[in-house]
Parts: C-alpha cells; structure tokens; sequence
C-alpha cells in the first residue's frame, strides 16, 4: 500500500523505455477490480506498470488490489480517504504517468482487456501516432451490445472534437506520455476540476485543440462494461452537470 503523497514519484524513478504506465482508477470494485488487473497481467508485451487508483472506497477493493500487488511488484495501489471522483483520479494517474512511462493508457475497474492490448498500441505508437484508439466491445448489464470507437479518420476525429462533440471513448486508447505534458504545460492540467467526471472528453478535446490527431488502430482487444445501476457517472444529475461545464468549457476556449 502507498500513501497519497507517492503519487507523483521521483523522476530518477523513471521506469524503462517503452514502458506503459497503465491506470485503473477504482471506486467500490471489489467485484470487478481483479478482472481488471488479471487482464493487465495478461499482456503479451511486458512492459508495464499498472497504478490502481482507490478513490475512497468503502467495501475492500484496494484490499483486493493489494492481493496482486503482494506478489506482483508492477501493480502499485494508492489509497486515498475520500472518494473525488473520475477527474481527479485520472489527473493523479496522468501525472503519475508522466513521470514514470513513455506511454500511457487508461483501465476502467469494471473493465478488461485482450493480451494483444498494448502490443497493438506499441505497432501503433511505432508507426509515428501519438495518441491512439482503437474498437472495443460493449457489454451493458451482462448483454453484449454494439462495438465501439468506429474507423475514422484523425482528421474527422479532430474536427468533430474541436466542434465540441464526444467521439473517442477510453474503453480502448492510450497515448505517448509527452503528449499528456504538452496538455498540461497548455492548459494547467489534463482535466478540469469545474466537472466531476467527462475525463475523457476533455482530455481528447485539448489535444486536438493542441493539434495531436487521435489515431484509429485496428484490434478490437478492450471490453467496456456498463451497468447503470452503479456508479455515479451514471448519475443522471452529475451528467447534467458535467455536460453544462464542458459546453461552458468549449465555449471559453472558442
């Protein structure tokens, strides 16, 4: 277990080259998180580390995280007292990223992954994209539903985030960490702290804003699994709120 004051580890610290940092921000997954971490474990390209994230859980997931952890040095767990929500934990996990890896990418705690994940990111990163998404299967409450993250083109993915509309889930993406810098060295940080959740819209948003394309990769190696009846992201009231500052945010940088 590490205190909230670790999550930002020392420069000297850096991981080597090619290394993913890959973070699963986690609120009461007990049920799902080892699925999660399994998957990671899984991959057939080695280089990784993987940060779980406990946002103030109350029924054991970073006890079950830490299960892993004890026997696998490259799963981290960071506990933190009080839940903040998706935006905080992805800013914590980004920074964290930066300082360690070259790559990033990002884990739902309900979520799961392929082994070809990051080894289909690193063809990717290896042909020249920065930052990348690919399809993902969809499975809303146990019934599996249409893929996501369909083909398009970086210059389609562009204009549509520039207009201020979602097109790039992060059930299946990941991105060099020093594109994660250039947002942060813009913009003051990755995400906002005016929404609670949306992280990844707005994060997707700033870096075509900065002019980084978003690039399709084939390999539908990710699984997004939803159950509304979970979570507050699901909240019909915290969407409201999220969708009016991220319009308000669009709007302030024109």
């Amino acid at each position: 277990m590490e205190s909230e004051a670790s999550a930002r580890p020392a420069a000297s610290a850096k991981a080597p080259e090619g290394t993913f940092v890959v973070c699963i921000p986690a609120f009461n997954r007990a049920d799902t998180i080892g699925r999660a971490i399994e998957s990671v474990q899984a991959q057939t390209y080695p280089k990784w580390e993987c940060l779980v994230l406990d946002d103030g859980s109350s029924d054991g997931t970073a006890d079950v995280a830490e299960t892993y952890s004890a026997s696998d040095p490259r799963v981290r767990v960071l506990r933190f007292p009080t839940n903040r929500g998706g935006i905080a934990m992805n800013e914590l996990g980004m920074g964290a990223a930066v300082e360690r890896g070259e790559y990033w990418s990002r884990l739902g705690s309900d979520d799961w992954w392929f082994p070809e994940k990051l080894a289909n990111d690193l063809k990717a990163f290896n042909g020249g994209a920065r930052a990348v998404f690919g399809p993902y299967d969809n499975v809303e409450n146990g019934v599996a539903g249409r893929p996501g993250n369909g083909r398009r083109s970086w210059r389609e993915v562009k204009d549509s985030l520039l207009g201020g509309r979602f097109c790039v889930s992060w059930a299946n993406v990941a991105a060099r960490t020093d594109v994660l810098c250039e947002v942060r060295e813009r913009f003051g940080r990755f995400g906002d702290g005016r929404l609670r959740h949306m992280e990844d819209f707005i994060f997707n948003w700033r870096t075509a804003l900065l002019g980084v394309a978003w690039t399709w990769r084939p390999g539908c190696d990710g699984v997004w699994n939803v159950n509304r009846a979970n979570g507050e992201s699901y909240n019909t009231s915290v969407l409201d709120a999220d969708t009016a500052a991220m319009a308000a945010l669009v709007e302030e940088h024109g």
